[in-house]
């Protein structure tokens, strides 16, 4: 008897079943997490992750180890190299195909600003020197940044992957979990590091650029600019960017020890991943340390991103690691009123500080948000920076009041998106058309929407 093949079909619920067992992305990515307990393979039970009903109801992330990667304005100035270096970057990157991007080159010499400079969307970076070296530490973060990159459609960074690199080379447990990582990825993945040649051993192919300390004239710049010397009084600069090959984050923080030096004191920068510990008193007991030694020392203590330390208090107390972030901001709070000398906070985060530190603060410096005239002469300077060719349709007025929410970094990334697409697209001069462009994609990134009539 002949006998007929009958497709199998299965209801949607096995289907979905199926499919997440085999590995689908929802699950990769830590967005769908399995329920407990004994199950067939077609009826496993999945739920929502506890990040992804919190980026669903408009929460921000809480995650303390990934921070988003965003561009000072004063950082435009690139020289040749470093420019020919973000092109290459940016075309990279823009074929959003899974591949190891490894930047190589000396620290604080803006590697991890090139990213955001040459991606046009936002960043994500996951800093291995502020991680506990335990594997199960460092493979939580690496779901987190690759939960967190699908959520916001965002560019993953792992500075330092030097951390990982021990006398054992890459029999480090951490080298295989970050390979593992590498090869769910369904995108490109920037590794950043200040030695060259470092392997990950992930199968997925790998391109190397290097990220050049600038040039001297955009060194001089770099020291004018973000030491506030007069134009006309730049022969200090001069002589400091010959003397001292430095990258920009290296020179901002040189100035910041001028600071101290102005007052006659010596600077103490807090590394917040030497002293912030994830067991109970650890970080307690560093920070008493840094205070004791700034008061013996007379000292000006500086604490950079301040928001991760002090931060607002937690009124639902809904577990243990409510009542320990208390416990240390309470600590902080206490200290601080001791401590003799000066401190110093800054932070982009100023609405997370907790509220009582901001009662002891003897001075409250905030930059305010542009204006429309500021806005304005922001896009003229940013537009046209080193030069670039500019067709006569461009209104920077348009633009300022277009994009009201834009700040300065901002600016530049769509200054520069329009730069990038002008080139990819064969043209001589950026026009205004290619600028609206680039302003939306930038807006858009940073969570607003156009109406349609706001590009006519």
């Amino acid at each position: 008897m002949d006998t007929e093949t009958v497709p199998l079909e299965l209801k949607p619920s096995f289907a979905g079943g199926f499919a997440l067992r085999a590995g689908h992305a929802a699950a990769r990515h830590g967005l769908l997490v399995a329920a407990r307990g004994e199950w067939v393979a077609a009826a496993q039970p999945w739920a929502p992750a506890d990040a992804l009903v919190r980026y669903l109801a408009g929460e921000p992330s809480q995650i303390a180890t990934l921070a988003s990667i965003t561009i000072p304005v004063e950082e435009i100035r690139l020289d040749a190299a470093q420019h020919a270096a973000a092109v290459r970057i940016q075309t990279i990157l823009a074929n959003r195909e899974p591949l190891v991007l490894y930047i190589e080159g000396p620290a604080l010499a803006g590697r991890r600003t090139a990213v955001a400079l040459a991606f046009e969307g936002p960043v994500l970076g996951l800093d291995l020197a502020q991680l506990s070296p335990q594997p199960s530490t460092f493979g939580e973060a690496l779901v987190a940044l690759r939960r967190e990159a699908a959520l916001r459609n965002a560019m993953p960074v792992i500075i330092g992957i030097e951390e990982l690199w021990s006398a054992e080379g890459n029999k480090d447990p951490r080298m295989r979990l970050l390979a593992q990582h590498l090869d769910l990825a369904d995108g490109p993945t920037v590794l950043i590091s200040s030695w060259r040649g470092i392997d990950v051993g992930s199968r997925l192919p790998a391109v190397r650029i290097e990220w050049p300390i600038p040039d001297v004239q955009t060194r001089g710049e770099l020291w004018q600019i973000l030491a506030g010397v007069p134009h006309g009084h730049d022969a200090a600069a001069g002589h400091l960017a010959h003397r001292y090959p430095l990258g920009v984050g290296a020179i901002r923080r040189a100035i910041a020890s001028l600071i101290a030096n102005e007052l006659g004191l010596d600077l103490y920068q807090v590394d917040l991943s030497k002293v912030v510990s994830k067991w109970i008193g650890e970080s307690e007991k560093q920070l008493a340390k840094v205070f004791d030694a700034a008061e013996e020392g007379h000292v000006l203590l500086l604490f950079d991103e301040a928001d991760a330390l002090f931060g607002q208090r937690s009124t639902s107390m809904q577990g243990a690691t409510d009542r320990y972030a208390n416990l240390e901001v309470n600590f902080l709070l206490q200290r601080i009123e001791r401590f003799n000398g000066i401190v110093i906070l800054t932070t982009n985060l100023d609405a997370s500080i907790d509220k009582a530190l901001k009662r002891r603060l003897a001075s409250h410096i905030v930059f305010q948000h542009p204006d429309d005239e500021e806005r304005a002469q922001l896009w003229r300077q940013l537009l046209s920076a080193d030069g670039a060719p500019l067709a006569r349709d461009i209104d920077v007025r348009k633009l300022a009041q277009t994009f009201s929410k834009m700040s300065g970094a901002h600016i530049r990334n769509a200054a520069l998106a329009a730069a990038f697409m002008t080139a990819a697209e064969g043209r001589k001069t950026i026009d205004h058309a290619t600028v609206m462009r680039a302003a939306r994609g930038e807006y858009i990134s940073m969570g607003h929407v156009l109406a349609v009539s706001s590009t006519l």
